[in-house]
């Protein structure tokens, strides 16, 4: 009976009967479930739809968190003015304190409060500097070619696996689940192919093979990263957390998706003594593609080449000059033109909800409180308050540290993402509890390409000093109130010369002679 009733048409609605195709939720069907989507996890599909997403979010959603901080600020001065000062001005029966007290109290708080609303006011009218103001519509540049054979697994020369590094396993190591800190040879995208190196004119008769597009993929991989950026990631707690979910999963059994080692042996003997070879794997390892290449710039979405540190917001859905994040409490993205303005805001945000905090509590534990019983209000004012003061009073923190090294939070997870990676390297390389031996390393991997938020960072400047006042102005008083602006077009930028014009981190080696 259930075999009837499994070979009934069914019911019409509409649609034509499945056929023999279209079986595969029949669970005696070798197919069965293999179409199903995780539960809790996005498809691939879904992931690039949003991605390549061109229409912004609706404006009132993008504007609704103005009206709320607006409205938490003319509560607070409600309370603050109308219920604490006030009624300590005229000594009613309800005042917290002498008259003297409440004139104070309200002299430090209109000038806090008038600071707070203009800057806010300043960066909330302020974009951030859009790169389609400033670029024209292009197809996506070509990137060059390179010429040489191929080696794989029919033993020729492969420029698609010139950065797969090559390294031998140490037994003993091994047995421990570690890689050995041996390190071998390796081959770069730098490095010239054996053609080009004493096989004179064979290297005409090579076939001719576009860049690998790991590198690429990479880059994309960044840029929707950097697209979804949000403000507490300039918190390196914050940034370190994400980093670590963003990991490569791992690959035969090694975590942060380290390639297994391979035998030396198999390399050609002219990459074996090649001058210029990559770091090993088990090594600091920076990016090895051209970063400002105009390959690497373009942006599919909005289809023209991106200024230098310019990304794409996924929220705003275009290109943003030297963007930082999206905040949702101005309602738009802090970028080239207003970024200033933005530090300038948590300055006095931090200044105002803190003070409003301490002074309302203060008043309210006076052993002479006329009141016995406390004001709901002002309880609410002074949670409000210590939680928005905290928050902002950090994000200025974060932000004048990202600023005095010319970084913006886009850049410092980029950064957070290597330091990470370098860490699961050293989790292979020596145990846990070996503290002097991991600085050990590090100190020397510092001492082969520098630092990496300072020698390593592409856009300092060479001293703090420079580096904010490229932000915030060469004028002390710009530092702190919203007038005065950054230095620079938000289009180019100097580079540290410990890089190449095209954005590839050298080694300490190959640096100016006065830098090294």
């Amino acid at each position: 009976m259930a075999a009837n009733a499994r070979n009934e048409p069914p019911v019409s609605s509409g649609e034509p009967p499945s056929g023999p195709s279209d079986r595969c939720g029949n669970e005696n069907n070798p197919c069965h479930g293999l179409d199903r989507k995780p539960i809790g996890i996005k498809s691939i599909d879904e992931k690039r739809r949003q991605r390549d997403n061109t229409t912004p979010q609706p404006w009132i959603l993008q504007k609704i968190t103005i009206l709320l901080v607006v409205g938490l600020i003319g509560l607070a001065t409600y309370v603050y003015i109308g219920r604490v000062c006030v009624p300590m001005i005229r000594q009613d029966n309800s005042a917290l304190g002498s008259r003297t007290l409440g004139i104070i109290y309200l002299c430090i708080f209109c000038p806090l409060l008038l600071m707070t609303l203009w800057t806010y006011i300043k960066v909330v009218l302020t974009p951030p500097g859009f790169a389609r103001d400033h670029c024209t519509k292009a197809p996506p540049p070509q990137p060059p070619t390179v010429a040489g054979p191929r080696y794989g697994a029919t033993h020729q020369w492969d420029v698609d696996t010139f950065d797969e590094s090559i390294q031998s396993w140490d037994h003993n190591s091994e047995s421990q689940g570690r890689l050995s800190p041996q390190v071998s040879v390796s081959v770069d995208h730098d490095s010239e192919p054996p053609a080009a190196q004493g096989q004179g004119d064979h290297s005409a008769m090579m076939p001719v093979y576009p860049p690998s597009p790991k590198a690429h993929a990479d880059d994309d991989t960044n840029e929707e990263q950097a697209s979804d950026v949000r403000e507490m990631d300039a918190i390196p707690a914050v940034a370190s957390k994400r980093a670590k979910s963003h990991l490569n999963p791992p690959h035969n059994g090694q975590p942060g998706g380290l390639s297994p080692p391979q035998p030396p042996n198999t390399l050609p003997a002219a990459a074996r003594t090649s001058s210029s070879l990559p770091p090993p794997l088990l090594s600091r390892r920076p990016p090895r593609h051209p970063v400002l290449a105009e390959e690497y710039r373009y942006c599919t979405r909005d289809g023209f080449i991106k200024p230098m540190r310019a990304h794409h917001c996924r929220i705003c859905a275009t290109c943003v000059l030297n963007f930082d994040h999206h905040c949702p409490w101005i309602g738009q993205c802090v970028g080239a033109r207003n970024r200033k303005f933005f530090v300038n805001f948590v300055f006095w945000a931090a200044l105002f909800t803190i003070f409003v905090a301490i002074s309302l509590i203060i008043i309210n534990a006076r052993p002479n409180n006329r009141r016995q019983d406390l004001d709901p209000l002002q309880i609410v004012i002074i949670v409000l308050g210590s939680l928005f003061g905290l928050f902002t009073s950090g994000l200025f923190f974060t932000h004048t540290y990202l600023i005095m090294l010319n970084m913006t939070t886009v850049e410092q997870y980029s950064v957070q993402n290597m330091v990470e990676r370098e860490h699961a390297t050293l989790d292979q390389m020596l145990p846990w509890w070996d503290c002097f031996g991991r600085k050990r390393l590090l100190r020397k991997w510092d001492e082969e390409w520098g630092a990496l938020r300072t020698e390593g960072n592409i856009w300092n400047l060479g001293s703090r000093r420079k580096n904010w006042e490229a932000t915030m102005g060469n004028k002390v008083l710009w530092w702190f109130l919203p007038i005065g602006r950054s230095e620079g077009d938000g289009l180019t930028y100097p580079i540290n010369p410990r890089f190449t014009s095209e954005g590839k981190w050298r080694r300490r080696k190959d640096w100016p002679e006065e830098l090294r």
